[in-house]
Parts: structure tokens; sequence; C-alpha cells
């Protein structure tokens, strides 16, 4: 019914069809699609994810009775996957690019944390302004968000926002937890309308130029419901 964009992945541009490696855990209908403890291909020697300085150390989990939790995922720091994943994606701050292992720039693992930002607030961070993508949970644990925030890095005025605007984002929406996803060209929401087609809910700078133009990123997180009567 609704879907984003999630892990941070590479290669980056690259083309539908092509191999990704993703940064962090991911699991689909409790399938383990990427292992952060292990290499991520091609040929790396190194943990996709070996500590929480790496991008994609945090992850979001979610069971087939739909129970959230956020945890670290790393080599370092827990080298058994959640057994009862699902559905799970990862992020944190952004990385700098390349395939994964990839130290991330610095930033919190949470945007929010038992309700506090934990983002810093200024005018020009490290992580940059730039279009942003986060999901976060209510406290009651009954609620999920989805978040995405249209920016451009690339334009002559940068405009988007930083961990902070995206935390403070999700703190109005509602969320107790918050977790920065893959965000800059990357950014996309998407949903199906009332005749059951999809449509896109934010602008997206896919070429990081034209707006409009959606990027070929390595995976998604969707919600699957059953249609409304």
């Amino acid at each position: 019914m609704v879907a984003i964009n999630a892990n941070f992945s590479w290669p980056n541009p690259a083309q539908a069809g092509d191999t990704f490696a993703l940064m962090g855990l991911a699991v689909s209908q409790g399938n383990v699609v990427c292992d952060p403890t292990k290499p991520a291909p091609p040929g790396q020697t190194q943990a996709d994810v070996r500590d929480q300085g790496d991008a994609g150390a945090m992850a979001m989990w979610i069971t087939q009775g739909n129970k959230v939790t956020f945890q670290v995922v790393t080599q370092k720091d827990s080298t058994v996957l959640p057994p009862d994943a699902y559905t799970a994606i990862a992020g944190s701050p952004q990385p700098a690019g390349g395939w994964p292992p990839q130290v991330h720039v610095e930033g919190p693992l949470l945007l929010v944390d038992n309700g506090v930002n934990c983002g810093t607030p200024q005018s020009s961070p490290g992580e940059e302004i730039a279009a942003r993508t986060a999901v976060g949970l209510s406290a009651d644990e009954q609620f999920l968000y989805l978040v995405t925030l249209d920016g451009n890095e690339q334009a002559k005025w940068h405009y988007g926002g930083g961990f902070y605007d995206i935390a403070q984002w999700l703190i109005i929406a509602g969320a107790n937890t918050g977790l920065n996803l893959d965000g800059g060209g990357s950014t996309t929401m998407a949903c199906r309308d009332g005749d059951n087609s999809p449509i896109l809910m934010n602008v997206p700078y896919g070429t990081e130029a034209t707006p409009g133009v959606l990027r070929v990123v390595g995976n998604y997180f969707g919600v699957v419901s059953q249609p409304l009567p």
C-alpha cells in the first residue's frame, strides 16, 4: 500500500537488475537478504558492518505479528541475527559511498530515542542538507511512521534537512524512536491511489539534477495490507 527506500546500498548510480551490496541487516518474509556480520559481495573480506561506526549498524526488525524492535546488529555487537525477524531494514548516518564496509559520517545511530531528538541543530551540518528518509515508532508501539523530506544537496542553494530536521519531523508525526535510512537522491515514497495505481508522494532527485527522476536502489520497505472496504 505504501513503500519507501530503505538500506544504504552500492553501486550508485546503478541500473535495474544490477547486483547490489546492502549495508546492514535486511530480511524479507523471513529470508535473510543481507547478513551484516558477513562480508558483502563482490569479493570483500571484511564484514558488511563491522561495528557501530559503519553505515547500517542500527536495524529495525519486525516479527510476523508486527512487533517492532530497533537493535544494533554488527559483527562486533551482535553475531546472532534476530531469530523471529520476518522483515528487517537498517540505517544510520550516511556513508561516504563505496562498497561496504563503509564508515558513516558523524551523527546519532538513532534520530529519536525515547522521544528525544538526538540530532544537533546547525545551519551547515556535517551530514549536509539533503533529502531524507526515516522510519519511526510510537511510544505505545501501535504506529509505525514512514517519513520522507524532499531536498537536493546538488542544488545551488541546498535544501532538505539534516539529522536534527528529519528527527524533528518524526517527533511531530508521533515517533518515540526514529531511524535514518538512505537519503539524498534515493529518497522516495510511493503509495496506491483510489484506483489501485502507484503514485509518487514526493519529488525524488535520482540524478541529483532533474526533479521527479527515480534512482535505482538496492531494496525498499513496503507495507502490505488488505484493501479498505
